[in-house]
């Protein structure tokens, strides 16, 4: 381990997409990423306190820390953070002697009743609490009871806040965003997230790295120390920067722009009297001459074509875990 690693006072890291490459949120059915094993170990044996977390919410935390031991990773029940149970333990610190009416499995339903609180049933008197989470199917009858407190004054919460999963292998449908999005229609008021990236469950992450920050500080970044803000992560001693991802939509815009500026050089060239492609393309204009014109239309094209190919190409060199795949949901 690297000296300047040395103060880190915890690490967490995201299952989908980083430590596993899968279609299926939790990393059910996926692939270990090379030296996910390897790092999670050298942090164990160095002492360091790691957490485990995911965007996955349908299964209980230990069902998720299980598999994932079974496939080599090694993870205990403690230390696998989940959307369902930071939803959980937000609603214990917050919401005290709230009655909670769960849309979604046990996922939530299970953190819910190990924190001690109180659950209710559609038909009961309206929560205080409604929670979304995933769920392999939902009734009619519990999304009107959700409906009804939400609309009622009830604090209205979601696992998932983006309306597709993105695991390495391929893209699918966040059925909890999902279904709080229609509840959000219903009643118009939009949820709080409690899944990645959200003051939720950093406010989870932080109490049991015993890391004693107040979770108004993660909606004001800045009020985060420079030191409490780690920028890259170490992986078998190979440092990838976050600036890699944060390159994809720079990328994209720049692809368009520098074919554009070339496309449209007419502006220009024609403003200046510069020859060139177009000066050509106008003047062909005025003269009606029609081979010319196609043949600039279908350079402008080719070049758009070309730049949104190498656009797509580059895209997994900046970001490996888009990829094409199977499905699931979250």
């Amino acid at each position: 381990m690297n000296a300047d690693l040395s103060d880190i006072r915890g690490w967490v890291f995201d299952v989908d997409g980083c430590l596993i490459r899968t279609a299926a949120a939790g990393g059910h059915g996926g692939q270990l990423f090379p030296g996910a094993r390897e790092i999670l170990n050298q942090l164990h044996d160095a002492g360091h306190k790691v957490i485990v977390c995911t965007n996955a919410s349908e299964r209980p935390p230990e069902v998720y820390a299980e598999h994932l031991r079974e496939i080599g990773l090694p993870v205990r029940d403690d230390a696998f953070v989940t959307a369902g149970s930071a939803a959980a333990d937000h609603v214990l610190a917050h919401h005290p002697g709230a009655r909670v009416l769960v849309v979604g499995a046990e996922g939530v339903s299970a953190p819910m009743r190990e924190r001690g609180l109180e659950l209710v049933e559609p038909g009961s008197p309206l929560a205080d609490v409604v929670v979304v989470g995933a769920a392999a199917s939902y009734d009619a009858a519990t999304l009107n009871a959700a409906a009804l407190a939400v609309a009622d004054g009830a604090a209205f919460y979601t696992t998932a806040g983006t309306p597709w999963f993105h695991g390495g292998r391929g893209r699918s449908l966040a059925v909890s965003a999902s279904i709080a999005a229609s509840v959000s229609f219903a009643t118009g008021r939009e949820p709080i997230v409690a899944g990645k990236p959200s003051a939720v469950l950093a406010e989870s992450l932080l109490r049991r790295l015993d890391v004693d920050l107040h979770v108004d500080r993660f909606r004001h970044p800045q009020a985060l120390r420079r030191s409490e803000i780690v920028l890259h992560e170490e992986v078998l001693g190979q440092r990838r920067h976050v600036l890699r991802n944060a390159m994809i939509p720079v990328i994209t815009m720049l692809g368009f722009s520098l074919a554009g500026i070339a496309f449209t050089s007419f502006i220009v060239e024609r403003y200046f009297g510069i020859p060139g492609i177009g000066d050509l393309f106008i003047s062909s204009i005025f003269a009606r001459d029609y081979p010319i014109i196609n043949a600039i239309v279908i350079i402008g094209t080719t070049m758009f074509v070309l730049a949104n190919l190498i656009v797509d190409l580059i895209y997994p060199w900046l970001d490996p875990r888009i990829r094409l795949g199977g499905a699931h949901v979250e």
